[in-house]
């Protein structure tokens, strides 16, 4: 008996003795099942979502199939990795996730399609990075997954639920904190700024100091972050399912936590275009134009460029929605990578950056082919055009320019009613314009700042162009559009005073062509 168990023992000793060197030999069991290439520019996937480390030049992207593509662009090597989900993950996800399934399918159909569809949905959740970990963050806003990355397993993070009135926010990472900004929802845009809390594993609000700059919401924008900032153009709000186009660059301050408009900007947001950011620039990408907008939110600047269009990559001059690009500073080629131009004690210069992006290649079903040109390869850098974004020294002069601008309005008119005394004497009897006082047969007319600033620049000269009034409320902080609305509404409504009070027929604020250019036009006030 005794010499039995001894048997029995010393078998159950070996066992154990097998599998511990089984399990020393390959303590990681999965890593058979990476598959790594090189890579030649084609990747045989459509993507949904992807991740782009700088710091690294790897590209992150998962598919359908839930397997973790990562592209490393210094290497030229792509990394294929099978990914898997724990058991009592179906439990975990909404009633959506889970396909309509006929009554009389068998359990391997079903299991199959649920899988599936659970596959699908896992690779059009937006990707970041955080820690060095990665995670898949829920369009509509609440669920959070984690890719294992030491035994590549995905799994439910996140203790909240899903809240649906996120969609179209903006997901992003400050000091390895991740955000979510905005979206739509609910039959409502809203603006709130929600941060993960990974280790309670829920959301919570941050209580900015003052309101947002757009009380309507935003979703669907693009941002960066900059010195502790966070930077927004782009994007829109929906009213009673009406959009209106966001027309501002705003800024949140994660130091102050406060909100800030910097000003309308004069910039094309339609669908046509692409907008990408890196470094301190924003980038707007119109192929239809064939112009590339250039904001660096450091200097609060825009400039234009040209674009040349390299091998006609450009899908007839634009980048398709479903296309993925972004910017870098090195530049992918089948051998080498080109070393990166970024010097980090220096700021960075657009020129030096790349563009990349992926184009379909029709030839085979859901296959891509990546491109990569230096900005020089298809902008002209000698085109270079400066445009108005807003006049951002108004905020800190707002007081002490037009002080300054009105003293010298007033020496001007002085100079000015001391040369013109031979004015018609029935025309002077007609309207007076003193010291910002408008009368119309001794009647004193009610004016606005705007209408002051232009009677002081018409008074002033017997004729002024009609870009020079536009110009005069540009450089007082409205936009090119809104100015010269302002300026034929201030004229129409003077004219239309002067008429009903005089009885005049002839017109106050007369609008003519030049004599030297028949194209420009000219204003003047009524002459004798």
């Amino acid at each position: 008996m005794l010499g039995k168990s001894s048997l029995v023992f010393k078998l159950i000793a070996l066992i154990f003795l097998f599998s511990q060197a089984v399990f020393a030999i390959d303590d990681k069991p999965w890593t058979s099942d990476i598959v790594t290439r090189d890579f030649n520019g084609q990747i045989d996937d459509k993507i949904e979502n992807y991740h782009y480390d700088h710091e690294s030049t790897s590209l992150y992207y998962l598919n359908s199939s839930l397997k973790l593509n990562i592209i490393n662009f210094k290497s030229n090597k792509v990394n294929t990795i099978p990914l898997s989900t724990n058991k009592d993950i179906l439990s975990t996800l909404p009633n959506t996730w889970v396909p309509n399934i006929p009554l009389n399918a068998n359990v391997e159909l079903i299991d199959s399609q649920v899988m599936n569809q659970i596959y699908k949905k896992l690779s059009e959740l937006k990707m970041v990075m955080s820690d060095k970990e990665i995670f898949l963050i829920d369009n509509g806003g609440g669920m959070v997954f984690k890719i294992n990355l030491n035994d590549f397993l995905v799994e439910r993070h996140d203790l909240s639920f899903t809240t649906m009135n996120k969609f179209g926010g903006d997901v992003f990472i400050y000091n390895d904190d991740i955000y979510h900004h905005g979206g739509y929802g609910l039959y409502i845009t809203n603006s709130t700024l929600l941060k993960y809390n990974k280790n309670y594993k829920t959301w919570d609000e941050i209580v900015i100091s003052n309101e947002f700059p757009n009380p309507k919401g935003i979703t669907n924008h693009t941002s960066l972050i900059w010195k502790d900032e966070y930077y927004i153009i782009g994007g829109n709000s929906t009213i009673n399912q009406t959009e209106i186009k966001n027309d501002q660059l705003l800024k949140y301050n994660f130091k102050t936590n406060t909100w800030r408009s910097l000003g309308t900007v004069s910039l094309d947001f339609s669908n046509k275009v692409d907008i990408s950011a890196y470094g301190e620039h924003f980038y707007i990408l119109n192929g239809d134009l064939g112009v590339l907008t250039v904001l660096n939110v450091e200097k609060i600047e825009v400039n234009s460029y040209s674009m040349t269009q390299p091998d006609n990559q450009f899908n007839n001059g634009g980048l398709g929605n479903d296309q993925i690009i972004f910017i870098c500073n090195h530049l992918y080629s089948r051998s080498q990578p080109e070393k990166s131009f970024e010097d980090k004690n220096k700021e960075t210069l657009f020129e030096n950056n790349i563009v990349n992006y992926f184009v379909a290649n029709t030839s085979t079903y859901q296959a891509s082919i990546f491109k990569s040109f230096k900005m020089s390869d298809f902008v002209n850098l000698n085109s270079k055009k400066n445009l108005i974004l807003f006049d951002e020294r108004k905020s800190r002069n707002e007081f002490i320019i037009p002080i300054i601008i009105v003293l010298i309005v007033l020496i001007l008119n002085t100079i000015y009613k001391n040369i013109k005394k031979g004015k018609d004497k029935i025309i002077q009897k007609l309207y007076s314009f003193e010291e910002g006082v408008l009368k119309f047969k001794n009647k004193e007319i009610s004016l606005d700042e705007n209408s002051i600033m232009i009677l002081e620049l018409l008074y002033t000269k017997d004729q002024v162009s009609s870009n020079d009034v536009v110009g005069l409320l540009v450089d007082n902080g409205m936009s090119m559009d809104y100015a010269s609305k302002i300026k034929n509404k201030t004229i129409e409504r003077l004219n239309e005073q002067f008429e009903f009070i005089t009885g005049s027929t002839e017109k106050f604020i007369q609008t003519l062509k030049s004599k030297e250019d028949k194209r420009i036009q000219v204003i003047q006030l009524i002459k004798d």
